[in-house]
């Protein structure tokens, strides 16, 4: 995702708009996925106001606007980007963009070149395909449902009924291997945070990883449904602890301790969740498919999130 975002905005050394930004990887990501059947960026497009929005860049760049808290998957994406007045520059472009293929390339190239001098109105009105519309139109009942399916963005570009029937049995394939490796993924990034010496508070280096803490929160994972587990993020947070944080628009943490952990969950229409309890990985799986299940799947997005410019 990261070189994809570098390389558009490297193409621009005035700046890029969010919504230019958006619209140009959208156009390409629909592009390759006409031509090959498979995604530039493994991001989720969302259909607001003015189009599709990638669900995880967004987040990155609300983090430098310093609306959101970082933690160490944006800081890692954000690296050498600049956010001002929600305008994007590339203070160190990557010397080469060595994880995208030709294919990748080209389409990118082809939707710079197609899209990048047109205003922010005419691809917003352009990016309203059936994609859009057909996700757009679902989250007026339930303002979860405004993700747009790979397979939805391939069929609005034009793919052909036999390209759409090897993306569905490419995805089936991958849905059943990625429960299990998303677990396993989460619990090796756990292990790895022992390796560092502290964690942080978005400024600066704080106390060290408490090992107690690392210690129950992969005890904890480890009962967790993989699943679930893939909405999650974790992280040291910068009193030692370790944080899980949901990866959706939406309130909800966990924070391990030594000797418990505390949550903390809120979504527009929902009752607000906090509380404290003891590190028993039983207790943590109940409330966290609770969370999980009420807050990141079920509830709609909070208002205090939402972009005022409906990119």
């Amino acid at each position: 995702m990261r070189e994809a975002t570098c390389y558009i905005v490297s193409h621009f050394p005035q700046g890029v708009d969010y919504i230019k930004l958006f619209k140009i990887l959208y156009f390409a990501q629909q592009s390759h996925l006409v031509r090959v059947g498979q995604a530039i960026v493994n991001d989720t497009f969302h259909a607001l106001k003015y189009g599709p929005v990638p669900a995880f860049i967004y987040k990155s760049l609300q983090v430098l606007e310093g609306r959101l808290s970082s933690n160490s998957d944006f800081e890692i994406f954000n690296e050498g980007l600049r956010n001002y007045h929600q305008t994007i520059t590339c203070l160190n472009p990557p010397a080469t963009y060595s994880n995208l293929t030709e294919t990748e390339l080209r389409c990118l190239d082809e939707a710079i070149s197609q899209y990048g001098a047109l205003s922010w109105m005419e691809l917003s009105e352009l990016s309203h395909d059936t994609a859009w519309q057909q996700a757009f139109d679902r989250a007026k009942d339930d303002p979860e449902k405004d993700r747009m399916s790979l397979i939805e963005i391939a069929r609005a570009g034009g793919a052909t009924d036999e390209l759409i029937t090897y993306m569905r049995q490419r995805l089936n394939n991958e849905k059943d291997g990625d429960l299990l490796s998303a677990k396993s993924s989460f619990i090796r990034n756990l292990q790895e945070l022992g390796t560092r010496h502290a964690g942080w508070d978005g400024e600066g280096v704080c106390q060290s990883v408490n090992q107690e803490a690392l210690a129950n929160a992969i005890a904890i994972a480890q009962i967790l449904d993989g699943d679930r587990l893939s909405l999650w993020i974790a992280y040291p947070a910068a009193n030692g602890s370790i944080t899980f944080m949901a990866k959706m628009r939406v309130v909800a943490s966990f924070s391990i301790g030594h000797d418990g952990f505390s949550y903390v969950a809120k979504a527009k229409g929902k009752e607000t969740l906090k509380g404290f309890n003891t590190p028993n990985p039983s207790v943590f799986k109940v409330l966290f498919d609770q969370i999980t299940d009420l807050y990141l799947i079920d509830a709609p997005h909070p208002a205090d999130t939402q972009t005022n410019i409906s990119a």
